[in-house]
């Protein structure tokens, strides 16, 4: 649905986030250090060189399957590493070593931040639009993973009743259900009255067509009294 949708949204924005972020840890880790001395900066390029070239060599050794000279290239690049290091932190630990400028990744959206900057610049980062930006899209994705989001969207099962049970009905369908019953007991009123008024009415008209009917019949049973008058008259 909208929400499901909306979810792998933001999940591939803050997944392109982490990847911006890794980009910036590498960059970090891949500048290249200041040298007050320039014989400490001549044994850095110099070691830099060699194990660059050894790891040249030990790939064209893994594709021809060189398995045992690979292996021990690669220690001795483990060992120019290590005097590599060496050197790094005798000048540090000299006071003739360092950065242009110290920075750091946010590790929220990925910006490349001064060390020990100003606190009134370091505000104005964390209230900037991509910082608070991504912070929301964090919260949002984080509160949307957890289970008890969708347990609270997903709508109420209703219980299907046992047998022999009624299913419960809404408030609304009671209401209309009551109102087709007093429809029916309205119409069926009516009906009782114009039943009422039609059998009030019938007797009259049956009377009438008794008296119709009775007439000849009378006429009938008096004529044989009739017919002896006009004899003794």
């Amino acid at each position: 649905g909208y929400e499901e949708s909306f979810l792998n949204f933001i999940t591939k924005i803050l997944n392109d986030c982490e990847k911006k972020i890794a980009r910036g840890y590498d960059r970090l880790r891949n500048r290249k250090p200041i040298f007050h001395d320039p014989s400490d900066k001549e044994a850095y390029d110099k070691l830099n060189d060699k194990i660059s070239v050894n790891l040249r060599k030990i790939e064209e050794m893994g594709s021809k399957g060189m398995v045992e000279e690979a292996t021990y290239a690669m220690q001795n690049v483990e060992d120019l590493k290590c005097e590599l290091n060496m050197i790094v932190q005798r000048a540090i630990s000299n006071s003739r070593f360092g950065y242009d400028r110290e920075m750091e990744v946010c590790a929220v959206c990925g910006s490349l931040t001064l060390v020990n900057d100003l606190p009134s610049r370091f505000e104005d980062h964390l209230n900037g639009r991509q910082h608070m930006g991504y912070s929301k899209i964090r919260q949002q994705v984080k509160l949307m993973n957890e289970d008890q989001y969708w347990k609270e969207k997903k709508p109420d099962i209703k219980e299907e009743p046992e047998e022999g049970e009624k299913p419960a009905t809404s408030p609304k369908r009671r209401r209309s259900r009551s109102k087709d019953r007093k429809s029916h007991r309205h119409s069926d009123r009516k009906r009782g009255r114009s039943r009422s008024r039609s059998r009030s009415r019938s007797p009259k008209h049956h009377r009438r067509s008794d008296k119709k009917s009775k007439s000849p019949h009378r006429s009938r049973r008096y004529s044989p009294e009739r017919s002896r008058k006009d004899r003794r008259g």
